[in-house]
């Protein structure tokens, strides 16, 4: 029966720089609850939480995007999230309807999200190569004694792309810490 609202705003700084860009970023923005953390039981593990408020975050980020050889470009960022009623997931000791310890999504105050992103990508004669890095680093202010969960700290994906008449073979690889 309850309701949540959001307004969302970014602004932004855009300047050439050489034959690339930089930018500054500055963005208020929400994340609503999922239907899955409010009502899921999931098989039993978890109390649902319909009562569960939208995060909301002001994003900070600084970049650059350009080439660094000839067909061949660089997207890198430092980026840090103040974020408010960050939903997590919380051990809850033994409850009725759970047999052993359960979980719930809740919101936990505050949090913080820091951290750097670099994406290279090229071309090798037919084959198209791309690759992004992510290190993220979150702290829970609010409480520190429960770590954030749901996020690799490290984050790398490939992949590699070849064009063969109207056929496009793609082959990528993903890992997180």
């Amino acid at each position: 029966g309850g309701s949540n609202n959001a307004v969302n705003a970014q602004l932004g700084l855009f300047q050439k720089a050489g034959a690339g860009q930089a930018r500054l970023t500055v963005a208020s923005k929400s994340r609503f609850a999922t239907m899955m953390e409010r009502y899921s039981t999931r098989f039993g593990t978890v109390i649902p939480n319909p009562d569960l408020k939208a995060e909301r975050a002001r994003h900070y980020e600084i970049g650059y995007a350009g080439p660094v050889a000839p067909g061949w470009s660089v997207d890198a960022a430092l980026f840090r999230s103040d974020i408010r009623d960050s939903i997590q997931t919380v051990t809850i000791p033994v409850q009725s309807g759970c047999g052993a310890a359960c979980s719930q999504p809740q919101n936990i105050a505050k949090a913080r999200a820091t951290g750097l992103e670099l994406g290279l990508q090229g071309d090798l004669g037919p084959v198209q190569l791309m690759g992004n890095y992510t290190w993220l680093e979150r702290k829970n202010i609010s409480a520190p004694s429960v770590l954030p969960t749901d996020t690799p700290r490290q984050r790398l994906f490939l992949s590699a792309s070849w064009r063969a008449g109207a056929w496009k073979h793609t082959a990528s690889a993903e890992a997180a810490s």
